[in-house]
């Protein structure tokens, strides 16, 4: 990855994290790598169900809409590592939940996060 795309993605990422943050969620981890593919947030919301949240980001520069980019396959991913997590830490049969947080950073406009809970 690119470092331009590298920043902008760690951004989006920070945006949703805040984001969710506000919304009463507790961050339990950041970009969780596993033999499955990477998670970018691991949350809590205050009824203590787990959210594996994948974050999108777009500039609006013509490359669609950031939801659009979490396709089958990913979602397929997401779900062994979200698995793969809660082996590796211990939590057994948690209650949990697959949110997008499309995060569109358009130069000369406000920042706008989308969150879409149980998006899959």
């Amino acid at each position: 990855m690119s470092g331009e795309r590298a920043s902008l993605g760690a951004r989006g990422e920070e945006l949703a994290r805040l984001h969710a943050e506000a919304r009463g969620c507790r961050t339990l981890a950041r970009n969780v790598r596993t033999p499955f593919g990477e998670i970018d947030l691991v949350l809590e919301d205050d009824r203590g169900t787990i959210i594996f949240a994948e974050v999108k980001t777009r500039t609006g520069r013509g490359y669609g809409e950031a939801a659009e980019a979490v396709t089958s396959e990913k979602c397929r991913r997401l779900r062994r590592a979200a698995l793969a997590y809660c082996q590796k830490t211990g939590r057994s049969d948690p209650a949990m939940r697959f949110d997008v947080f499309a995060v569109s950073l358009v130069p000369g406009k406000d920042a706008e996060v989308e969150h879409i809970p149980d998006a899959f």
